[in-house]
């Protein structure tokens, strides 16, 4: 399946009956997986390779142009090219910023986890207090959990336990946590709480 997806988009012969916007996800998809192998450089082939085919669309989708510029910087930033994870993140905010509230969230989401990640933990402890607010905002319990969680990592990294366990509390008492109750992350998140 690989090399059907690639020949069509990335070398741009056209052997593929797919969609467009099925096309970008498909490539999406496997530069996500290589991304998560460790592999960042052939993960920054197919997901450039989704980005050309998404943007190539008379009406590109914005959600989807996102979560590939998402993606996309997230490979910069394995690749030590900050500059340019944080210009696609801009840019992926901008995209999303009227109308799309799922995909603006998860932006502001990985916005942080660059900041953090460039050692700004002051900004990106700012930008989970923003997507916490808009999540909260515009009724996005997954996004209002996923903020605590960020938050909770966040304080856990710079050794302030109490804002730790005070983030993990605010998650469990979050709407969206109902589906994950008896996930592995649920049962130790209880464990640490029973403990304070």
């Amino acid at each position: 399946a690989e090399d059907g997806i690639r020949d069509t988009s990335v070398t741009g012969v056209q052997t593929c009956a797919l969609p467009i916007s099925a096309q970008a996800r498909s490539l999406g998809g496997l530069g996500r997986a290589y991304a998560a192998l460790g592999d960042p450089a052939r993960a920054a082939r197919f997901l450039d390779g989704a980005l050309t085919v998404a943007e190539a669309q008379v009406s590109p989708d914005p959600d989807l142009l996102a979560a590939l510029l998402d993606a996309r910087a997230a490979t910069h930033d394995a690749q030590r090219q900050p500059a340019e994870a944080h210009a696609l993140l801009r840019r992926s905010l901008t995209l999303t910023e009227h109308g799309h509230p799922d995909g603006h969230g998860q932006t502001l989401l990985a916005l942080a986890r660059h900041l953090a990640g460039q050692g700004r933990v002051d900004q990106a402890r700012e930008t989970l207090k923003w997507a916490l607010r808009y999540g909260l905002e515009r009724a996005r319990p997954g996004l209002v959990a996923a903020a605590h969680l960020a938050q909770a990592d966040l304080a856990e990294t710079e050794g302030d336990m109490a804002e730790a366990a005070a983030q993990l509390r605010a998650w469990s008492r979050s709407e969206e946590h109902t589906s994950e109750l008896q996930s592995p992350m649920y049962l130790v998140c209880r464990l640490l709480l029973e403990k304070k």
